[in-house]
């Protein structure tokens, strides 16, 4: 669906350190899920009829080593025939991406008997096994947060976090998304052309919303899960 809106690019971190902590039956089915990514022929053919180069990025390799599963995970992306494509459309898959010091330490180190070069460009290169421009969207769902894609989300990047868990993006969830990341949050406010009574609602929205942070929100205790507190519409003071 990204890729038939014109997205050519897309990064998913899919595994971090901090999942470690659910236990080894999870850690397990995780890393055989993973491999699916790299081998599993619905992918692979997707790769193929798309047109679409892999990257697996992060400090898997050192982070993998002794965890129940770990041999195959190696072996699956060792053999991932998209990652050797060359088409225009790229998939980078984010394991153990949390913390780049560890990669930018390697370099430091290997520059002690060989030219490493410390640009920008370079380290990004490095990292992600090719260059890779600053985001344009970063799509997450729950609690907002920001995870696995170091240097890569700048002031310019807009961030949209769904209710919903992110497999549940759909076309018009996403059309909206890219309305807005073009329209409307770069529309020029033009305070001169406010009426006293949209002033008014302004302020009501504002006298209401006072102690509301977005972000802040509840953790539901049936099912765990975290849920954001609401905003009332400024529409619903405008027409009071």
């Amino acid at each position: 669906m990204l890729f038939d809106h014109g997205v050519e690019t897309i990064l998913i971190p899919v595994f971090g350190g901090e999942l470690i902590s659910r236990g080894e039956e999870y850690v397990r089915e995780m890393i055989d899920g993973l491999t699916w990514f790299a081998l599993a022929p619905v992918f692979a053919e997707f790769y193929q009829e798309y047109n679409v180069r892999v990257r697996f990025y992060g400090d898997w390799r050192r982070q993998v080593k002794g965890l129940p599963g770990a041999d195959r995970l190696s072996d699956a992306i060792d053999h991932c025939a998209a990652t050797r494509h060359a088409g225009p459309r790229c998939i980078l898959y984010g394991l153990w991406a949390d913390d780049m010091l560890v990669s930018i330490v390697d370099d430091l180190a290997r520059s002690a008997t060989e030219h490493v070069e410390f640009t920008r460009e370079a380290m990004v290169t490095r990292y992600y096994g090719e260059h890779v421009k600053p985001t344009d969207l970063y799509i997450g769902f729950g609690r907002p947060t920001v995870f696995d894609v170091p240097m890569l989300v700048t002031s310019q990047t807009d961030l949209y976090y769904t209710v919903v868990p992110s497999l549940d993006l759909d076309e018009r969830l996403f059309r909206m998304i890219v309305w807005d990341h073009f329209v409307g949050r770069w529309s020029q406010q033009e305070w001169d052309g406010m009426s006293e009574q949209d002033f008014k609602a302004l302020r009501a929205f504002y006298q209401v919303h006072h102690d509301t942070v977005l972000g802040l929100g509840e953790v539901d205790p049936v099912t765990h899960i975290w849920q954001p507190r609401g905003l009332s519409p400024i529409d619903a003071f405008r027409h009071k």
